[in-house]
C-alpha cells in the first residue's frame, strides 16, 4: 500500500463479494482494473503533426 500511496495510485477496499463479482479466477484479495489505452495509426499521427510544425524527426 505504500507503494502505491507513493505514485499516486488509487485504490479502496472492497468486500470479498465484489471481488468475487470482478473475477471468477482466484485473486487473493485483490483485483486491479485499468483504462483503456487509444491508439493511432503511424500515419495520421504524422498528418496531424505536419499540420502543426513544419519539420518532423524521427529517432530510432
Amino acid at each position: 500500500m505504500k507503494v502505491m500511496k507513493r505514485f499516486d495510485i488509487n485504490f479502496s477496499y472492497v468486500p470479498v463479494e465484489k471481488l468475487n463479482r470482478l473475477t471468477p479466477n482466484n485473486h487473493q484479495g485483490a483485483v486491479a482494473t485499468i483504462s483503456p489505452i487509444g491508439f493511432i495509426e503511424l500515419e495520421h499521427l504524422v498528418d496531424a503533426t505536419l499540420k502543426v510544425v513544419k519539420l518532423l524527426y524521427f529517432l530510432s
